[in-house]
């Protein structure tokens, strides 16, 4: 028995050190395939998940260590930081001046819901500042005040929630509604309405796999074979599909009528005059299929405003149709072709004033028109 004890005690090291070497060596060769990979510049970021809040997309070189300019949010997804000098926002998170909670007696306060070219992205100042602007240029001693709440990557969804769950304890007299853009890209595997912000606990260790670029390589192979097989989705998925967008905005308008509130509807112009105008960056960073199809469903989803507009009854604001007769429009936009630039956010600001004068909310006669718009301030 004695040495069938020896035997066996000799045996338990070697085969100990069978599974340490085969695991070592697994992991050399994984290792070897992961340098291989980012030395051949292999990358895919396709990896199915919800909201991602990477450093490359939230945080620019420029800024400060650590600082980032968005940060997530359980409700809204993702929100701005507040008092982000970068961004020139607010203890509110939102750019412009500070303001208070309670609206100041005798000032009519007027609410902007939107995404990026509402907050005025890479613009010295948003149609807000113009139009703020061009509202207290009256004779009469009237007060506005324009708070801008746009939120770059903020869909008609995220407004909904914004307005109902924050914005309406400001009490505004009137909102103004500017989305469409972000509401119809490509979604990233889950419509807005699906989206779940992960805890942070998960969001850390998504963040680290979706670096991997073995993992990469083995989702690509993945999406390879199910296409070839036929079974990928036949029809695009959108951040908000064209329904829930008439359904958002018909709520937002709800939501405003039991306040006595005001809603103004706002369509999103654009630059391009045909499909060859679309920046190319725009297919190749997945925000559409292809250059064609973004006229035609910018379209739809401006006809969608137009629609509730006539619907319910609101003030609509045609800004896209209204630049599409301006000679040379592209130069009231950036190199996008999407965000306005500081002429282009004065001549929003000047529509929506116009529009307000149609409405009835201001009489134009206590304003002595321009004929340019020289003197609106950057923030």
């Amino acid at each position: 028995m004695v040495p069938q004890n020896k035997s066996t005690a000799k045996t338990h090291p070697s085969r100990g050190m069978s599974i340490l070497f085969t695991i070592t060596a697994t992991l050399l060769v994984l290792l070897i395939v992961e340098i291989g990979l980012r030395v051949a510049g292999f990358e895919y970021h396709n990896i199915p998940r919800y909201i991602q809040f990477a450093d490359d997309k939230y945080k620019y070189p420029e800024r400060h260590k650590g600082q980032y300019d968005f940060i997530p949010d359980d409700h809204l997804f993702w929100r701005l930081r507040a008092n982000n000098p970068a961004l020139q926002t607010n203890g509110h998170g939102y750019r412009g001046g500070e303001f208070t909670t309670d609206k100041p007696e005798g000032t009519t306060r007027i609410i902007a819901l939107g995404g990026s070219c509402t907050f005025g992205l890479r613009a010295a100042f948003s149609y807000t500042t113009a139009l703020q602007q061009f509202l207290n240029k009256n004779d009469s001693g009237l007060k506005y005040e324009v708070i801008n709440t746009g939120v770059p990557g903020y869909s008609s969804f995220q407004g909904l929630r914004l307005y109902e769950t924050e914005l309406t304890n400001l009490k505004p007299d009137i909102i103004t509604v500017y989305f469409g853009w972000n509401d119809h890209w490509l979604a990233r595997h889950f419509q807005d309405k699906d989206q779940i912000l992960p805890s942070k606990s998960t969001q850390f260790i998504l963040d680290t796999a979706s670096k991997v670029r073995i993992l990469q390589a083995l989702l690509r192979l993945s999406v390879s074979i199910r296409k070839a097989a036929g079974s990928e989705a036949k029809s695009p998925l959108h951040r908000v599909e064209r329904e829930d967008y008439r359904q958002n905005l018909e709520r937002i308008i709800a939501c405003a009528k039991r306040r006595g509130t005001q809603v103004v509807l706002i369509t999103a112009p654009a630059a391009y005059a045909q499909w060859t105008d679309v920046p190319d960056n725009l297919v190749n960073d997945g925000f559409i299929i292809d250059k064609a199809s973004l006229l035609k469903i910018h379209s739809e989803y401006n006809h969608v405003v137009r629609e509730v507009a006539r619907n319910t009854g609101n003030l609509l604001v045609d800004c896209a149709a209204i630049f599409d007769n301006i000679p040379d429009k592209s130069s009231l936009f950036g190199k996008d072709g999407i965000h306005p630039n500081a002429p282009g956010h004065v001549e929003i600001g000047k529509q929506i004033f116009m529009g307000f004068a149609r409405g009835g909310f201001i009489n134009i006669n206590d304003y002595a028109l321009e004929d340019d718009a020289a003197g609106i301030p950057t923030e």
